[in-house]
């Protein structure tokens, strides 16, 4: 069994656990916190999945941290919601860019859609990307998002994402605004990639971390990907030490974190996974805090 069927095991026993625990009615504090510490597990494991172990031939791990912060982090969810529920115009670009930037830019373009449905415009069709000078923002909003490539590592690579994201910036200095200047500014700046963009539109370490994988310019090396989304991701604060550690690419830190007695019993299953992937060296087995970058 590779490494990642052997994650996408233990994640899938760990899912089981938390279905098996939600179940209960009436929790007691005991078992809610058994419940948190079980989520927080399935949190970090699918994380490690998706930087170190993924298997590209069959899996994304742009696709895998998109899921991963869906299912963990539904703060974008809430604010979709509340702005269905009658949010302003503000509210409706903040959302559209939060978005996109964690990736979720079919969710964008379904808003974007259906505010151009419902929106009395002067413009009349889709505005090409790179005549927005004569068009309503909405419009220009839509085609940046169509216009955008499929999210997977090819894309990246053989250049067709970033030819998209320098239109997209290119739109961005003919309506000679700067990023975040105004709402479709900010989309657009969100789109081509700009930190100062990223930061404005995330709420979170994790929402920033995802969009600044997603969206980085440098090229297909996840180390270097790491790095690039480590150093966007730093105007937040993580949720959990581990988080970062594993971000910063020092496993044996995350696992050491990790190793509470009594309280996080996964990090043996991780210590199990980085050593099985050749990311540490054991020293010795009965402590994690021999772990070692080889």
């Amino acid at each position: 069994m590779s490494v990642a069927e052997k994650s996408k095991s233990y994640r899938a026993v760990i899912q089981e656990c938390i279905e098996a625990l939600g179940k209960e009615h009436n929790p007691s504090a005991q078992h809610q916190q058994l419940l948190d510490v079980v989520t927080e597990g399935h949190k970090i494991l699918w994380f490690c999945e998706a930087l170190y172990f993924v298997d590209e031939s069959k899996d994304s791990a742009l696709s895998l941290l998109r899921d991963w912060l869906r299912v963990h982090d539904d703060g974008v969810d809430q604010a979709v919601q509340s702005y269905l529920d009658g949010g302003d115009d503000t509210q409706f670009w903040q959302v559209v860019s939060r978005l996109a930037a964690i990736g979720r830019r079919d969710d964008a373009t379904e808003l974007v859609q259906t505010r151009i449905q419902n929106v009395d415009s002067r413009a009349m069709g889709a505005a090409a990307l790179g005549d927005a000078s004569s068009s309503e923002p909405i419009y220009v909003a839509e085609a940046a998002l169509l216009d955008a490539p499929p999210d997977t590592a090819e894309a990246r690579l053989d250049g067709q994402f970033r030819v998209w994201q320098e239109e997209c910036i290119a739109t961005l200095e003919a309506l000679e605004v700067k990023s975040g200047d105004d709402h479709l500014g900010l989309l657009l700046g969100v789109l081509g990639g700009q930190p100062s963009a990223l930061q404005k539109s995330c709420r979170s370490w994790e929402e920033l971390f995802v969009a600044g994988y997603l969206y980085t310019r440098l090229g297909g090396d996840p180390a270097d990907r790491r790095k690039r989304s480590f150093e966007i991701a730093s105007a937040f604060q993580p949720t959990h030490k581990a988080l970062l550690a594993l971000a910063d690419s020092n496993p044996p830190e995350a696992i050491v974190v990790l190793a509470r007695p009594g309280e996080y019993f996964y990090s043996a299953h991780l210590a199990d996974l980085f050593s099985r992937a050749g990311k540490v060296s054991r020293q010795n087995w009965h402590t994690v805090h021999h772990f070692q970058f080889p």
